[in-house]
């Protein structure tokens, strides 16, 4: 039971992880099963402590954070086009990340090399600065060192001062696909630059290259560094949460992290305490002169008895004590169809804390396994925050704060094995879901979501018998829950809380069941597509305990009848069955009874029922009776049709006797 050494960014895969001086560098090239053994602590390097970038203004229900101050340089916007080479065609475009547009370039086949365009910027000192940060795009897959960003001393871009090399960009992600450019110079950038120039230094091709917010930043590590790949925050214990940035320019900050889309894209706004507080920068570990995929496949699992640890969090100097916290990018993942900083395949046994996944390509976390635990800080400007594989079991999942992903917490297949358990302290700003679990419809999920905050439409879709727990549902538009269409399952909430009452559109027989509705004890509802089921203390046969109230809400698509489970009975052979309920209706248009149904025990081979024939407004006993030749189990319905909509009725003081 080792301890080894692992540093996303310093470290060396050549190493065996024996100790700090000797640790690897990624989970694929280092933690194999050759280095790590059942029960042994892998130790992952912590991320730089955060730091203050002074005070921004925060505002619920907006994307935008205003800080007191500057911490960075605007080199350039990218709002008006830039000067073209021959051979080049310079615009812009909409596509964009900031501002009301982004510039292109698009080169044609007769260019070979050299400058593509420039765009003058203006004198700028940026000797206070050394990263420069930027987002990029093209409409090709090109290969790394074929493009640079130059900042130039003259107005026309010629006389480079400080270079930006610029990434490969991958088939996959070529022409949807934005990527973050974030250069560190480790030193002072230049103090009299004029100009920004776009060059290639051998031939692209036919390509379309689009550049976005271009700024300079402060050095790496520094009390106020701020790039597109930093998550801000308040770093509070009332608000834990780290988000991800879409655009910088000057004090103006805006939310969000999604690469596949433009910032004319549905926003993720803040939801929170509107102040103006100290606001904090976290950088995550990434490797940002990589020229592509570092690994990220965790091949290293243990046993039942004796698991292996992945722990994050363990100090800079020499991880000997655990005194922060590991946050990993993915934003680097640029050739690996996966674009995923942690996957596992197949992996059983092992258990992930203190670890906090950013900016993946596709997925933060993909799960594949039995007996794994993950215990996520966080979530933050994924494409996919988290899957877990259909055949994967026993696995808990703990997000942590999942905030300002793409899409939604889950996907396809995402609990379905057994055992699963997924938790979450917050699901915020997603695109149209908050939450997808899809499970097996024999399955029993149970998540524990304390907030799902949703700035699409939905804030849960569901398949499989799943329960949420104590979850607070906010700002989602349509209701709060949506059902997967090809699922009957039910999905239940216990102790929810809602702004409006969830609605169910699903032409399938889906249920939401509603225990301490909005966290009032005794409060149950159950709600279907065209009927809702409640408990009701003012209309009652006596005056203790609840009346059962159904209303119809729709007669189409056979909605008009329903059958609610009242009462199930163990039953003796030969032994005659009483069954009574106190039934009422608030208009004879509606018919209200109890029933047994045939089949289901022998002995009782048609349907047994009794209905309503009493006035509207008036309560009726009714009765029914039956003998089974066989002892079993038998379920007594309380059924309701009606040819109207917006009538009810409702079931009390039920008594069941054998005699």
């Amino acid at each position: 039971m080792a301890i080894k050494y692992m540093d996303p960014v310093g470290g060396n895969n050549a190493n065996d992880g024996s100790s700090f001086a000797l640790r690897f560098k990624s989970f694929e090239g280092g933690a194999t099963t050759a280095r790590v053994a059942a029960g042994d602590t892998v130790r992952i390097i912590a991320s730089p402590d955060p730091n203050s970038i002074g005070t921004g203004t925060w505002t619920d229900n907006s994307g935008t954070i205003t800080l007191g101050a500057a911490v960075t340089q605007t080199i350039d916007n990218c709002d008006s086009a830039w000067t073209a080479s021959a051979n080049v065609t310079c615009s812009t475009s909409t596509d964009r990340k900031q501002g009301t547009a982004s510039a292109t370039a698009a080169v044609a086949s007769g260019f070979t090399t050299g400058k593509i365009a420039y765009k003058a910027t203006g004198t700028l000192d940026l000797s206070g600065y050394e990263q420069v940060s930027l987002w990029f795009k093209t409409s090709t897959s090109l290969a790394p060192g074929v493009l640079e960003l130059r900042l130039c001393s003259d107005t026309t871009g010629d006389t480079a001062v400080n270079t930006v090399p610029l990434p490969v960009t991958s088939a996959q992600w070529a022409g949807t696909g934005w990527f973050v450019v974030l250069k560190d110079f480790a030193a002072a950038l230049g103090a009299s630059i004029q100009s920004v120039a776009l060059y290639a230094v051998s031939d692209p091709g036919i390509v379309t290259i689009t550049l976005d917010n271009i700024i300079a930043c402060k050095a790496n590590g520094a009390a106020n560094c701020l790039t597109h790949l930093s998550l801000i925050g308040k770093n509070t214990v009332g608000e834990p949460e780290w988000y991800p940035l879409l655009s910088i320019d000057g004090t103006t900050v805006v939310l969000g992290a999604d690469r596949n889309t433009s910032v004319s894209s549905p926003a993720r706004p803040y939801r929170g305490t509107t102040e103006a507080v100290t606001t904090y920068a976290r950088q995550p570990l990434v490797d940002i002169d990589s020229t592509g995929y570092d690994g990220n496949w965790v091949s290293a699992g243990g046993s039942i008895a004796s698991p292996v640890t992945y722990s994050g969090g363990w100090n800079r100097t020499d991880m000997s004590t655990q005194t922060g916290e590991t946050w990993i990018s993915g934003s680097h993942h640029y050739d690996n169809d996966m674009g995923t900083p942690i996957y596992t395949s197949g992996l059983n046994d092992a258990v992930f804390r203190t670890i906090g996944v950013a900016h993946a390509p596709l997925y933060g976390a993909y799960v594949s396994g039995d007996r794994l635990d993950f215990g996520f800080l966080g979530m933050a400007g994924c494409n996919l925050p988290f899957s877990l594989d259909g055949s994967s079991t026993n696995c808990v999942i703990d997000g942590g704060s999942v905030v300002h992903n793409v899409a939604h917490f889950g996907e396809s297949a995402t609990i379905a094995g057994y055992g699963n358990q997924l938790i979450a302290r917050r699901v915020e700003g997603s695109n149209i879901v908050g939450v997808q679990i899809n499970a097996d419809s024999l399955a029993v999920v149970t998540a524990d979501i304390d907030k799902i905050d949703n700035s699409g439409t939905y804030g849960v879709q569901s398949t499989g018998n799943l329960i949420l727990r104590d979850t607070v549902f906010q700002n989602n538009t349509s209701g709060s829950i949506v059902p997967n269409p090809v699922s009957g399952d039910p999905l239940t909430v216990v102790n929810g809380t809602f702004p409006s009452e969830p609605t169910v559109t699903s032409t399938r027989n889906f249920q939401i069941r509603l225990h301490d509705y909005n966290g009032t004890a005794g409060d149950h509802r159950v709600i279907g597509n065209g009927w809702k089921l409640v408990t009701d203390t003012t209309v009652r046969h006596t005056a203790s305990g609840v009346a059962w109230k159904i209303t119809i809400s729709s007669t189409s698509g056979g909605r008009a009848m329903q059958h609610i489970p009242l009462a199930k009975v163990a039953v003796s052979a030969g032994t005659q069955v009483t069954m009574k309920a106190w039934v009422r209706r608030t208009n004879t248009a509606l018919a209200i009874g109890i029933k047994v149904l045939g089949g289901q025990i022998a002995g009782v081979d048609a349907d047994v029922s009794a209905e309503i024939t009493a006035a509207a407004d008036t309560w009726e006993e009714r009765t029914i009776t039956f003998t089974p030749s066989a002892a079993g189990v038998v379920e007594l319905l309380g059924y309701a049709t009606a040819t109207a909509t917006g009538h009810s009725g409702y079931w009390d003081d039920l008594t069941i006797t054998q005699a």
